[in-house]
Formats: structure tokens, sequence, C-alpha cells
């Protein structure tokens, strides 16, 4: 398997995994502002967000790691 690299398959996966997360979020979060919920719902609703902001920082941490690697090899070079 390759390096992972900015602009890579690794990297885009993990700005997709962050896109899917953010639109997770914004149908959650739409839901709660139109929606007729109660308590039980908002709640699902808000645990459902928390989930996807973990996944959120994940990714962002994987990319950040990509991104020291790729700056790594070029400087050994």
């Amino acid at each position: 398997m390759s390096k992972a690299q900015v602009g890579g398959y690794e990297f885009n996966n993990e700005c997709n995994r962050i896109r899917q997360a953010a639109n997770i979020i914004r149908d959650a979060l739409q839901k709660v502002i139109e929606g007729n919920n109660g308590p039980q719902s908002i709640i699902a609703y808000v645990a459902k967000m928390a989930v996807q902001i973990g996944i959120i920082l994940d990714a962002i941490g994987n990319i950040e790691e990509i991104g020291r690697q790729t700056r790594d090899q070029r400087t050994t070079r």
C-alpha cells in the first residue's frame, strides 16, 4: 500500500467522512428546529450529533497526520 499523502485516497476518504458527518449534524439540527419533537427525540438527535462530532475530530486528526507525514517526506529528501 502506498503512503498516505495530501490529495490521495486516505486524505480524500477523511474529507468525505467530515462531509458526511457534517451533513448528518445539519439534518439532525433541522429536524430539531423544524420538527414538533418531544424531549426523547431531541435527546436522540443531540446524541447523534455528538457521535458525528467525534467522527469529525478523528478525521481531522488523521488529515493532520497525513500532512505531517507529507511534510516530513519533503524535508528529509
